[in-house]
């Protein structure tokens, strides 16, 4: 998934919690994750503690391909989802969603 859309401000202290949890699930450090969006470590300790001064721009800081997990056994259900996928994406649905919930068509490579 991709996000691209004119400037937006958050100021959700839940999101903050949520960015650290998913960083140490990872691994990684906030020096780390600082270096990949082009902020300082600092920066991300104070967005993981009090959640502020998130933006969404028209900068795409990274692409991130969404996977769901099935039971290997169970093939019906994996193909009746990927079913569902294929008929929204060929309906206009998928992209539809997409652009009313992320404000950008996700359901396209960037550029």
């Amino acid at each position: 998934m991709r996000m691209n859309q004119d400037e937006i401000r958050f100021d959700f202290h839940g999101l903050g919690l949520a960015i650290k949890q998913a960083r140490e699930e990872r691994g990684w450090t906030q020096a780390y994750v600082a270096e990949l969006v082009g902020k300082t470590d600092r920066t991300i300790m104070n967005i993981e503690n009090k959640g502020q001064n998130f933006k969404i721009t028209d900068n795409i800081v990274y692409t991130e391909a969404a996977a769901y997990p099935f039971q290997k056994e169970n093939t019906e259900l994996a193909q009746a989802v990927n079913n569902t996928l294929q008929t929204m994406r060929q309906s206009g649905e998928l992209k539809q969603l997409s652009e009313q919930w992320f404000g950008m068509d996700a359901t396209v490579s960037p550029e």
